[in-house]
């Protein structure tokens, strides 16, 4: 009985020796407010002392803007701007610029579907409009300025601590430019482009690209980043535009494993979902083979309850369903992660 006790401590004490030495790739996916369910798992990952062994973060829209700011300040910081300079009226300003734009545009769809001796010419005009926003040289227009979000970015984020941190950040966006090719061939890896934050020279280059990873295609204009912006290694094309990386209907992912799955310095991988499992389909089981395939563990968080669609959802920056989420993101990842880790 006595070498049984000392043989369950012995294993006890490597099997935490090991625990205490794995690497942990955290994947954030965009969504909008239900953002807010992140914050609470991750104060969930920082109560179970799992916040030093996560080494890469990848997100898209929101995701990666939460990514930024645990890697920066924790999750209490986080919580704590979500909670006073998050709303509905920060991520949401109308542009008034844009008014006139925008009238032209739903008049020339509106002219194209009712009958007219002009009909032709209208429809042509929707056509040619549609074609040179979502597939010409021209940058997406939104109805909404990024003005106060840009603002938001800029106070929150410290560039020196990004670019010295330890832990790698990796934002991810969809490229414009190119798209049509996208539509009729299904390529989306060719447009789908992951940016690695640590590496950028310049604070303005991580405002775009956490920008351009949350332009939702025609409620945000999409962004053209600084030519000093990097994407391994390598200076972008200033040509191109990019907007949310989560579109799923352009070819979007709004689930951004793939940086993680390539580092092979990783041992676990985090997942989490903002859509419930029966919003999320068979999406679970395709990120499953991946990670099973590239040899790491996985571990999944998926909202106990739906967090919403889009309006109800996505848009959702009262300070009621904020809390309800942060407190549903920490309850699920608690029961997860106690199982898991």
């Amino acid at each position: 009985m006595k070498f049984l006790s000392i043989f369950i401590l012995i294993f006890v004490f490597a099997s935490g020796t090991l625990c205490s030495g794995e690497n942990i790739g955290l994947c954030l996916s965009g969504g909008g407010a239900k953002g807010a369910y992140e914050i609470g798992v991750l104060k969930a990952i920082e109560e179970k002392n799992l916040t030093g062994k996560i080494k890469s973060i990848s997100g898209t829209s929101v995701g990666a803007l939460n990514g930024v700011l645990f890697s920066e300040a924790g999750a209490d910081e986080a919580e704590k701007l979500w909670r006073e300079k998050i709303s509905f009226d920060d991520v949401l300003t109308p542009d008034k610029e844009k008014d006139a734009e925008t009238d032209k545009f739903f008049e020339n769809l509106l002219n194209s579907i009712i009958p007219s001796d002009i009909q032709e010419d209208a429809f042509r005009s929707t056509l040619n409009t549609i074609d040179s926003t979502l597939f010409g040289t021209a940058p997406i227009k939104g109805l909404y300025s990024r003005k106060n979000l840009k603002s938001l970015i800029d106070e929150t984020v410290d560039f020196e601590r990004l670019k010295n941190s330890p832990v790698k950040l990796y934002a991810s966006a969809l490229r414009k430019e190119g798209l049509v090719n996208q539509l009729f061939n299904s390529r989306s890896a060719d447009y789908m482009h992951f940016f690695y934050l640590n590496e950028q020279t310049s604070k303005e280059s991580v405002s775009s690209i956490l920008l351009a990873s949350s332009a939702i295609p025609f409620v945000f204009d999409s962004i053209r980043l600084p030519p000093e912006t990097l994407e391994n290694g390598e200076f972008v094309d200033f040509h191109y535009t990019y907007f949310d990386g989560g579109t799923y209907f352009l070819g979007g992912q709004n689930t951004p494993v793939q940086p993680l799955l390539k580092d092979s310095s990783l041992d676990t991988i985090i997942i989490v979902y903002v859509d419930c499992d029966w919003q999320l389909g068979g999406v679970r089981e395709s990120f499953r083979k991946l990670v099973e395939s590239s040899g790491k563990k996985l571990i999944e968080i998926v909202p106990s309850k739906s967090l919403g669609d889009f309006l109800t959802g996505s848009l959702n920056f009262t300070e009621s369903y904020i809390q309800k989420l942060i407190d549903l993101g920490y309850k699920d990842a608690m029961s997860v992660l106690e199982k898991s880790i």
